[in-house]
């Protein structure tokens, strides 16, 4: 996550997503964007569209609107953003909200649901995404741990560290709070009591 700000964020994500699917800029914002926003009354909601000449000018126009917010010459609306982020598909969805967790020092953890799985309720076992996620934390650790300490020169690489860390800690977390739900098991409460209130699990279900 080199990206310094909320709107850096969601942007970014957003535009990544852009890029990897059929999604446009415009169908976003005339199709998505635009009805999330009326209904949530955060803009003025238009009288009815008049033939295709008007649909086609109110297209364009909040295509415009969000290229401004992309190209920076307007800022992003605060009371935008979750109208904002849940518009975007998943999983480019869940990788804004895990950010701007971390960005908030939050770790991003999934909350458990039980569900029948061949007559026995339990929940999702995710282990191969709990190494996947340690991986990339191992990985972006061998620059700045491969001399055995930490120092002023390892500002540059300090960062994918430390994200792919809370993410790697989010993942385990998340784990052992499904295996303890669907085990029907108590976690110990020094361990996650100790985190207080960076451990945030408010982050979907799984």
């Amino acid at each position: 996550m080199s990206r310094k700000t909320e709107t850096e964020i969601i942007l970014g994500h957003t535009a990544h997503w852009f890029q990897n699917s059929e999604m446009s800029m415009e169908r976003f914002a005339h199709e998505r964007l635009a009805p999330a926003l009326e209904a949530q009354d955060l803009v003025e909601v238009p009288p009815s569209a008049e033939g295709v000449d008007d649909i086609i000018r109110r297209r364009k126009a909040w295509r415009q609107r969000v290229d401004r917010l992309f190209n920076g010459s307007q800022p992003f609306p605060l009371e935008w953003k979750w109208a904002w982020v849940n518009c975007v598909s998943e999983p480019y969805r869940t990788e804004i909200v895990n950010d701007l967790q971390i960005m908030a020092g939050m770790v991003p953890v999934l909350r458990p649901s039980l569900r029948a799985i061949n007559g026995v309720e339990s929940t999702r076992a995710r282990i191969a995404h709990v190494m996947i996620e340690c991986g990339q934390f191992f990985e972006a650790a061998a620059e700045p741990a491969q001399d055995g300490r930490y120092c002023r020169e390892d500002r540059d690489a300090a960062a994918e560290m430390i994200e792919k860390g809370f993410e790697a800690a989010g993942a385990i977390l998340g784990e052992l709070v499904a295996l303890a739900t669907g085990a029907g098991v108590n976690l110990p409460a020094g361990p996650l009591g100790t985190l207080g209130g960076v451990v945030e699990v408010i982050r979907g279900r799984v």
